[in-house]
């Protein structure tokens, strides 16, 4: 029995022999299971989800940063029947999750890792930056000037010495 997260697909090729005129049968069984995407958002979100189109609706020609303003008022606004309500259907959306995720691990499904944004680094960020090299030459700092300061350091010194 498969479920919502499961799709399993027989592929049947078939070749000829060129040299007898054979038929052969390659049957090759190809599972495409997809992991079952994380639940996010709270009740909150699903609210959200519900009465976005009408709040988009009432608020046309405004950005969207001011539907979410808009929805968090009414939802904040709600009574506590009104806030359950969200809540269990939060609720029912994680269970249905879990069962999902189990039967993706039960058929040999793998976890993917949770891509991460650009600014984060986590282990691969750091793994994959180049090790610099500590006999390779140093760069010269401060351009023309501050190799030619370098280079006369010590002739301007002498003339200065004393000066505060």
């Amino acid at each position: 029995q498969a479920t919502s997260a499961q799709a399993i697909r027989v592929h049947a090729t078939a070749a000829s022999d060129r040299g007898s005129g054979g038929l052969y049968f390659f049957p090759s069984l190809t599972m495409a299971i997809e992991q079952p995407k994380k639940i996010t958002g709270g009740a909150f979100g699903r609210f959200l989800s519900e009465k976005r189109g009408e709040l988009m609706k009432e608020l046309s020609g405004k950005p969207a940063s001011a539907v979410v303003k808009l929805a968090s008022e009414r939802f904040k606004a709600l009574p506590e029947a009104g806030r359950a309500e969200y809540e269990e259907k939060y609720s029912q959306a994680v269970e249905q999750y879990n069962k999902d995720l189990e039967a993706f691990k039960a058929a040999g499904g793998e976890m993917k890792a949770i891509a991460k944004r650009k600014g984060q680094k986590g282990e691969d960020g750091a793994a994959k930056k180049a090790k610099k090299d500590p006999d390779a030459p140093k760069k010269p700092a401060g351009g023309a000037f501050g190799r030619f300061l370098a280079k006369h350091r010590a002739e301007f010194q002498e003339q200065t010495k004393g000066q505060p």
